[in-house]
């Protein structure tokens, strides 16, 4: 656990001082989950998030949407395991559903569009619908 931190907190670091993006976010997170501390690697996930959809590939790319699919589930079933405020999933919940709408006629994004609506739902059993235009989908 020790060489974990060490690494985690290298990876900090380095993401902190060059920006240097979401890979190196992402490696943060795997090793503040190997040295057991889920509250940074909930916070390392989430940071990794917000640069994935900050950057936009998603908009452009099926892969790209893919990837950022399989990161808010990733964090989602952190945040609960870790048992997150409610606020931060409805944060989440809101990224999500901003994620549908951009993506909702796009013929391409059909699998990423049933695992985000997967996704909303199992966060809204867990904190509600936001309202009614966030919940229609």
């Amino acid at each position: 656990r020790g060489l974990a931190r060490a690494a985690a907190a290298a990876c900090a670091r380095r993401a902190e001082s060059k920006g240097d993006g979401a890979d190196t976010m992402g490696m943060a997170a795997a090793f503040h989950q190997l040295a057991g501390d889920r509250a940074e690697e909930v916070r390392w996930r989430a940071r990794r998030f917000e640069a994935l959809h900050a950057d936009g590939a998603w908009e452009r790319s099926a892969d790209q949407l893919a990837r950022l699919v399989e990161e808010a589930a990733q964090l989602f079933e952190q945040t609960e395991a870790g048992g997150a405020a409610d606020a931060d999933v409805r944060g989440l919940r809101a990224r999500v559903a901003g994620m549908m709408e951009a993506k909702r006629d796009d013929p391409g994004a059909r699998a990423s569009l049933d695992e985000l609506r997967m996704l909303k739902a199992a966060i809204e059993r867990r904190v509600g619908a936001a309202s009614d235009e966030d919940s229609s989908d």
